[in-house]
């Protein structure tokens, strides 16, 4: 049953959908940007509220830049005075109450509302803000501080905005499975913010038709770590991308394609089943501590020069003189080497220095909402990360004699590595990625904090690194040394035939001068006007 429905036959409450200074515009409980009359261009989309899509669908409101269209027809249902149980809040009754500021326990936003109006639970307390009220999924994207919502009409140029996902690989081809899923993805409720369905948060667990167990979501399975073996689904029994995320069963070693069990995915994404976990979020309670951060640049201003003095040093490569430093060249290696920190490449430095200048730290950390994880002031979509390390390997600064700030800065920076680190294959690695995880732990270490285990991980995989470079330059010699001796081969097989031609030519010429001399006297010594006087 619809939250929000066109169909709702009660009259006589407000409608908090009221016009602007202009008669073509108006500002709707649903979104938080003005709504213009006329589709804007966005036929390709569909009504958020009813689905329906194309200008005989009815006329509509839309805010171009966050592609959202909502009918006339649609935008001047009311609000509910009371809603007897919502998804995000089930089995509590919600009424409509006035509040100026107040945060919402869906989105966990501080709202100024244009209406002034929230949903409350009088029990428990709890607060939705307007544009919340129509969501029927919680959707959240690591990296974005907004709450999306599932769409099936994505046009399929779309620019992913997801920063680390399989669509954003430099090295490698898009996996065939995005063409499967085209048009699914997810869009934010507030912004511009869009992402593919596989680069997206998708349903923890699904029951499916096909396998017998639940099947849980997995960024990326590979069952045997061979990078030259075939991995296939087991639904479709087709070739699978191991990059792309998938539904498995571990006890069976069950794989399936996302697009194989599409039905059950749209339909939880739908909230056709409640609210349902999604991977890689972790639901916040009301009690828990979150709240709307200031900005990068207001973080990096308000710490002192000491702190600031304190970041610098461990940033500075001429301080890692005694750290050896991994090389980034396939030709830096020795045969055999054991030992693969021994070698310290200047272009490292000097690369990772430039990277560093350039990293945008506002986008790539995600500094929007920030939670307190042992005292320590993080991202939200880092704070996992650090509980998760603190909780195997305990406070791996606590032998550190940096500032508190400055320790939460670097702990933050750790995570991004990690997080890196987790998302990224080893077949996706370059040279960029590598140099900058290597700077970053040897800033680490220069800062005193315990991180061997990372560093030992980052060295087998370096190897590895190396025997892939090594590999892939086999096979692009190979490639060329092949093309070269086709060429070769070629240039002298027209050489050939140009020589048997030319002996052809030689013979036919020696045929005419033994002719010549049979028939007639040759005269090279005489005066060409001999006997004539």
């Amino acid at each position: 049953m619809s939250l929000w429905s066109p169909d709702d036959e009660d009259n006589e409450e407000e409608y908090y959908c009221t016009p602007t200074d202009r008669m073509d515009e108006i500002r709707h409980f649903s979104h938080p940007h003005i709504l213009k009359f006329g589709n804007g261009g966005l036929l390709e989309y569909s009504c958020v509220q009813c689905k329906r899509k194309g200008r005989e669908s009815g006329p509509f409101y839309s805010c171009f830049d966050c592609r959202y269209q909502l009918h006339k027809s649609c935008a001047d249902v009311p609000l509910p005075q009371e809603i007897l149980e919502h998804p995000f809040h089930p089995g509590h009754r919600l009424t409509l109450v006035d509040r100026p500021i107040e945060r919402c326990n869906s989105c966990y936003k501080f709202r100024i509302m244009e209406n002034k109006k929230y949903f409350h639970c009088d029990e428990c307390h709890f607060y939705m803000c307007t544009i919340c009220f129509p969501l029927k999924q919680r959707i959240k994207h690591k990296s974005h501080p907004h709450l999306l919502r599932f769409v099936e009409d994505l046009p399929s140029d779309i620019n992913c905005n997801a920063y680390d996902s399989i669509c954003k690989s430099p090295l490698m081809p898009l996996p065939k499975e995005l063409s499967f899923t085209q048009g699914y993805g997810f869009q934010c409720v507030e912004c511009q913010f869009k992402i593919h369905l596989l680069c997206g948060p998708l349903p923890y667990t699904i029951k499916h038709e096909s396998h017998v167990d639940y099947l849980t979501f997995e960024d990326s399975i590979v069952e045997d770590d061979d990078p030259d073996d075939e991995y296939y689904c087991n639904t479709c029994e087709e070739l699978r991308d191991p990059r792309v995320c998938v539904y498995y069963c571990s006890e069976c070693k069950f794989v399936a394609h996302v697009h194989c069990v599409m039905s059950k995915v749209v339909s939880l994404l739908k909230g056709e089943h409640g609210v349902v976990a999604i991977a890689g979020t972790t639901p916040m309670t009301v009690k828990e501590e979150y709240f709307e951060g200031p900005s990068m640049w207001e973080i990096l201003h308000s710490l002192d020069k000491d702190e600031i003095e304190e970041i610098n040093n461990c940033f500075e490569p001429q301080r890692w003189k005694n750290r050896k430093i991994v090389g980034t060249s396939i030709d830096d290696q020795n045969d055999g080497s054991n030992d693969i920190q021994e070698y310290f490449v200047k272009e490292l430095i000097d690369r990772f220095c430039e990277m560093m200048s350039k990293v945008d730290l506002e986008n790539e950390w995600g500094f929007k909402d920030f939670v307190n994880v042992e005292g320590y002031m993080l991202p939200q979509g880092l704070a996992p990360i650090l509980k998760g390390l603190f909780a195997k390997y305990g406070d791996v600064s606590r032998e550190s004699k940096l500032k508190h700030k400055a320790k939460w800065f670097l702990l933050s920076c750790l995570c991004w590595t990690v997080n890196k680190m987790c998302k990224t294959l080893v077949a996706e690695i370059s040279k960029d990625p590598l140099a900058f995880w290597w700077g970053n732990l040897k800033s680490l270490q220069e800062a005193g904090f315990k991180v061997e285990f990372i560093v030992d991980r980052l060295t087998k995989v370096t190897r590895s690194y190396f025997r892939l470079e090594a590999k892939k330059r086999e096979s692009e010699m190979s490639a060329k040394v092949e093309a070269m001796s086709r060429e070769l081969e070629a240039k002298v097989e027209a050489m050939s035939r140009e020589l048997e031609a030319m002996s052809r030519e030689l013979k036919a010429v020696q045929q005419k001068v033994r002719s010549y001399y049979d028939t007639h006297n040759v005269m090279k010594w005489t005066f060409a006007g001999e006997g004539l006087l």
